[in-house]
């Protein structure tokens, strides 16, 4: 591997570390913990990074040279006590180079994609074997490890895990050792600091092999922000859109309508790709495992990451939720791809947002981590493994045909606006980035949150109270309004996770008056608010897969997408607005009547941009016709025809309009449309008629499309 990459994760490292001063989940007279910061920063060789409890034989530690020099490292010795390493003569080490010693470099390589720059067994590596002398072994349980330059001066130490015998102080380290973060996870120094004690090396993150290391990657795009499921419809048309590629990753999978769209794109010859959680919480269910067989046989990639025998997972989670297209264009969701999201009518399944994002710059590096989570080399993620047999069902529904739902539902709005794009658990090295915004807060917090812990269980800190809700609380004296609105399901109310949020929040000293903290609406239209959205100071908004839970931000495969526009803010803002106090206002209806093409038939619409919570249901009643759809339409030869639309939102609340289609019978088509109730009547002139037939006569609803909302707003105000 070329150096230039083995000093990346050391650089990123630097720059995304901020402060961090966690709080003790303890009565509140325990004093918090501080870091403790250095008075200088290390210019010698130090340790960077140590795998003592691996499950093969990948255990490794790592030195950094921190300067701007080249660094010989002939002579240089580690000892763990019971056993000795030297560097070879010619060793060196590059200006903020990380050098790795592995055990076996085989096992290392197998679980870190690339090869160690030394090794103590032979066998393939950058640089050699380092020479050994007695019985050098990392003890799974704890150990230690000391540097000692060719002078046989101690330079740095590092104590971990739980050791039998204490602590000799006299060999440079105090305190109490590193905390042991588990089997398979890694130690890692948090900056240059050198105290020589715990505290360089504590921080929130839970490290594994084989993660990646993200920047913070920021960029102009073009960006539309979608509520679901009521613009579910927006993410299939741009699937369907879809001309070379498609990249996809989900927690879960089972819509039979992303399963119709993916097969529809297969069959055109689109090159799609998924990876999915290979045991979500709730398993994977028959039926997923059949939609899944079905599409891999059509030769889409479907791959799953999971645990296997010979490697540890890099991530507790792959929970992230995001569609890659063409490279261009990346959709961010805290959905996944289910049922209950696409495929339900409204009024039921999941509350969630997503944003579409056009950027070439986000795409790439979205589409740099599908490439690295769906890589084999770490031998955590396989080809799809379920068996053929289970794919009579889905082949049943592929060829009986799938229409996507009606959503009668306003249009989402599009802006070009700054975006920022976040992974986890890259941007973990310190607080969670959604703390510094919280924190940030000057005027007011508007959110949705399917479920938060109140107490972090950590490796490195143990139990302390969440640093989101501890942000939460700096923020709240400074808020003019907070909304916050948490799920009250079944999942999300065990162990009274979200009742324990919200009683803590409540009692904060220093509420604002327009403050609600608590369930959404009883007459919401969910069943399930799995959002993980956040609006701050009407201005920022945050789209994520994380919950407000330690593993989404510490040891989880997430991402979060900030939207820096004030009115993509708002119009998010008003959706939580809606869910948490619901909506007692009757419906208004913008209709569209327009004329056939083959001008024989009046077709009146609902427009879908008629209420703003969005329509569950039309009704059309002409004489004796009951008509449930979205549409009527009526001939233009037959006898003045009463129509009256019945509407209702998806709050349940209801309204009705009355109007008269009054025919001719000449060549010129429809003379006009009445509305008896409020006195109205349209009259279409020859000259009108003519200009219509001319153009050619396809719509009316510029004419009268804006009477027809002013009817709507008169008989409301009634």
């Amino acid at each position: 591997m070329p150096r230039a990459w083995r000093i990346f994760p050391f650089l990123f490292l630097l720059i995304q570390c901020p402060d961090f001063e966690p709080y003790r989940a303890e009565p509140a007279d325990f004093a918090a913990i501080s870091s403790t910061a250095a008075d200088s920063e290390a210019d010698h060789l130090i340790f960077w990074s140590v795998l003592f409890s691996d499950f093969a034989e990948g255990e490794f530690f790592s030195v950094l040279n921190p300067s701007d020099s080249t660094e010989p490292l002939s002579n240089w010795t580690v000892t763990d006590g019971e056993g000795s390493l030297i560097f070879p003569q010619n060793a060196t080490a590059a200006p903020k180079e990380v050098i790795h010693v592995a055990l076996d470099p085989q096992s290392f390589l197998d679980q870190n994609g690339h090869l160690p720059e030394y090794s103590i067994k032979a066998g393939p590596s950058l640089f050699g074997t380092v020479i050994s002398s007695g019985s050098f072994r990392l003890n799974n349980d704890g150990d230690e490890l000391l540097l000692y330059d060719p002078d046989n001066e101690e330079v740095d130490a590092v104590f971990f895990g739980k050791l039998q015998g204490g602590i000799d102080e006299s060999l440079g380290w105090s305190g109490e050792p590193v905390p042991s973060p588990g089997r398979g996870r890694i130690i890692m120094r948090q900056d240059l600091s050198d105290t020589d004690c715990q505290d360089d090396w504590l921080s929130l993150r839970e490290r594994r092999v084989g993660q990646s290391s993200f920047s913070v990657h920021s960029n102009d795009a073009i960006v539309t922000p979608l509520l679901l499921p009521e613009h579910s419809n927006y993410i299939l048309d741009r699937l369907e859109d879809a001309k070379r590629e498609v990249c996809i990753c989900s927690h879960e999978f089972d819509s039979e309508q992303i399963f119709a769209s993916l097969i529809g794109l297969a069959e055109r010859g689109i090159d799609v790709r998924m990876i999915l959680e290979g045991s979500p919480a709730g398993g994977i269910s028959d039926d997923s495992k059949s939609l899944l067989s079905a599409l891999a046989e059509r030769g889409i990639s479907v791959q799953m990451m999971s645990k296997s025998d010979r490697s540890i997972r890099r991530y507790q989670c792959l929970h992230a939720k995001y569609i890659v297209i063409d490279r261009e264009t990346s959709i961010i969701m805290t959905e996944n791809l289910v049922d209950s999201v696409f495929d339900f009518a409204l009024g039921s399944g999941n509350r969630g947002w997503a944003a579409i994002i056009e950027s070439e710059s986000i795409s790439r590096q979205l589409i740099d981590m599908f490439t690295e989570d769906s890589s084999t080399v770490y031998g955590d993620v396989v080809s799809n493994p379920y068996d053929a047999d289970v794919t009579v069902s889905a082949q049943h529904r592929l060829r009986s045909g799938l229409l996507a739902p009606v959503r009668c539902v306003p249009s989402p709005i599009n802006r070009h606006c700054q975006v920022t794009l976040f992974s986890f658990p890259d941007c973990a090295n310190g607080l969670p980035v959604l703390c510094d915004l919280i924190r940030g807060t000057e005027t007011s917090i508007s959110c949705e949150v399917f479920y938060a812990d109140l107490y972090w269980d950590t490796w490195a800190y143990g139990e302390i109270l969440s640093p989101v809700i501890s942000s939460l609380e700096d923020a709240i004296s400074r808020c003019d309004q907070l909304l916050i609105g948490m799920d009250n399901s079944w999942f999300s109310e065990r162990e009274e996770r979200n009742s324990r949020i919200i009683e803590y929040l409540s009692q904060c000293t220093e509420l604002p008056g327009d403050c609600y903290i608590g369930y959404p609406a009883d007459d919401a239209p969910f069943e399930l608010l799995h959002n993980k959205g956040l609006v701050i100071d009407h201005r920022y908004s945050w789209v994520s897969s994380a919950n407000w839970n330690c593993a989404s931000f510490t040891g989880n495969r997430e991402i979060g997408i900030l939207i820096d526009d004030r009115d993509i803010a708002e119009f998010l803002e008003r959706r939580i607005y809606l869910d948490i106090y619901g909506d007692d206002d009757p419906p208004e209806m913008l209709i569209d009547i327009s004329l056939s093409d083959d001008r024989t038939n009046w077709v009146v619409r609902m427009s879908g941009d008629s209420d703003e919570s969005g329509l569950a249901s039309v009704v059309f009643l002409t004489g004796e016709s009951e008509i449930h759809d979205w549409r009527l339409e009526v001939g233009v030869d037959e006898v003045a025809c009463d129509v009256e639309i019945i509407a209702k939102d998806l709050f349940g609340n209801t309204a009705d309009f009355a109007f008269t289609l009054f025919p001719d019978g000449g060549r010129l088509g429809p003379r006009g449309i009445a509305c008896s109730d409020c006195g109205l009547y349209l009259s279409i002139a020859s000259a009108v008629a003519i200009v219509l037939l001319s153009t050619p006569l396809k719509s009316l609803n510029r004419l009268c499309g804006k009477a027809f909302r002013l009817i709507c707003d008169r008989r409301k105000d009634e």
